[in-house]
């Protein structure tokens, strides 16, 4: 949140981990692999696509 004064608050909120459990799944989208996630990490390290 950013106030009148331009300020960023930050305000933690306590859920549980199942909470948010598949707050971020879409459903037509196959589930990344190990190898997935490192390439994607790789390249956006380096700017590449």
């Amino acid at each position: 949140m950013i106030d009148e004064n331009g300020t960023v608050k930050v305000i933690p909120l306590t859920v549980t981990v199942t909470a948010l459990s598949g707050m971020l799944h879409c459903p037509n989208m196959p589930a990344a692999t190990i190898e997935d996630m490192e390439t994607a990490i790789s390249e956006g390290a380096c700017g590449c696509t």
